[in-house]
């Protein structure tokens, strides 16, 4: 398998805003959202009974822990 580079994830500094960034890739969507690209990525990380882990599971390990620090605050 390609390597692949390791997701970041983010909280604006009014932590209204989740930034994400992998390689060349950057995206971001607002903090109501992360529920529903945590379900996204979920999937993606299970279709095809896991094959796609590798990819898609540290982008779910990122946003998990927006969501661990935001249950923090």
């Amino acid at each position: 398998m390609p390597p692949v580079p390791s997701p970041e994830a983010w909280l604006s500094q009014d932590g209204s805003t989740v930034h994400m960034r992998r390689g060349g890739w950057t995206g971001e969507f607002p903090i109501a959202d992360l529920g529903r690209w945590l379900g996204f990525y979920r999937d993606l990380q299970n279709r095809a009974l896991g094959k796609f882990a590798y990819v898609y599971g540290p982008t779910v390990a990122a946003l998990e822990r927006i969501e661990i620090e935001l249950r923090r605050q």
